[in-house]
């Protein structure tokens, strides 16, 4: 008996760029778009039936996003069906090298690749097409990461999923590494990625951040998540970074980045750096001193 679901829904045309990288990100899912007579139709593929409650409730809160922006009310609605994975077609052939920066290349880890001087590679073991972490909210984070972050630094990575943000913090020289995240189930390919790409300063945290708690402040975190978990996360995620620390956030649509700004404006935040690709927007922000009070 096959243990994957296949999540169908008809999609406006003018949404899918946005939900696919929003599905690739945030969802760790890999899409499959079809253009029909009576309409464009998305399918995503869970593996295990208590994955799909938590995709079809992340997949109404980004699709109420997107009625707000466009100014619409269009209803949402899926079809879930049990599949047998094997049968699908071979999803390996569509990942190749990506250079994301000058000096930074991800590549899937069967793929045979030599760096150029002075570039970085990072090794990915996508789950089915799962995980890959070349969307462009990722490039973005990766982007603003490589400028940020300095030898001897410790960061916070926030919802680590694959963890390739969190390698690429311990690849540019950071102390210590922190990688959490309140899915158990990205523990297993976080761990291989952590070991193919030989990494010793990443530890491994299941844990909501409301709830995580540390002894030293981090200098840095970083973190790709949609705008509507950022509101429920951002006391928690300010607390834990020293003053004058820095956040690096990703997964914000552009249409998004003024309610972003004024929301951590109210944190005494300002934004010091920022990066669009696509319709995405994410920033670099710095955190005042704090009070004491």
């Amino acid at each position: 008996m096959s243990n994957s679901y296949k999540v169908s829904f008809k999609i406006p045309q003018e949404w899918e760029e946005a939900l696919t990288y929003f599905c690739q990100e945030q969802l760790e899912i890999y899409p499959y778009i079809e253009d029909l007579p009576e309409g464009t139709s998305m399918t995503l593929v869970c593996k295990g039936a208590e994955a799909v409650p938590t995709v079809l409730t992340r997949l109404r809160r980004f699709w109420r996003d997107l009625n707000r922006i466009w100014n619409v009310n269009i209803p949402f609605s899926a079809k879930v069906v049990e599949i047998d994975l094997e049968k699908l077609l071979d999803w390996r052939r569509f990942f190749t090298v990506i250079h994301v920066t000058p000096h930074l290349a991800i590549k899937p880890y069967w793929e045979e690749y030599s760096a150029s001087p002075g570039e970085t590679v990072i090794a990915i073991s996508p789950k089915n097409a799962f995980g890959t972490g070349l969307s462009p909210t990722t490039r973005i984070c990766l982007e603003l990461m490589e400028e940020t972050i300095k030898p001897g630094l410790r960061v916070l990575d926030v919802g680590t999923g694959s963890g390739i943000l969190a390698i690429y913090a311990e690849k540019l020289g950071a102390q210590i590494v922190d990688a959490i995240d309140n899915d158990p189930s990205v523990f297993e390919n976080l761990r291989e990625n952590i070991s193919l790409n030989g990494c010793t300063r990443i530890r491994q945290f299941n844990s909501d951040v409301r709830h995580f708690e540390t002894r030293k402040p981090y200098h840095v975190a970083v973190s790709n998540l949609i705008l509507h978990e950022i509101k429920q996360v951002i006391p928690s995620i300010l607390k834990l970074i020293e003053s004058n620390g820095t956040w690096i956030v990703s997964g914000i649509l552009a249409e998004q980045k003024r309610e972003f700004i004024n929301l951590i404006q109210d944190y005494n935040c300002k934004i010091i750096k920022y990066a669009q690709k696509e319709e995405w927007w994410g920033a670099v922000t710095t955190q005042g001193e704090k009070s004491n009070g």
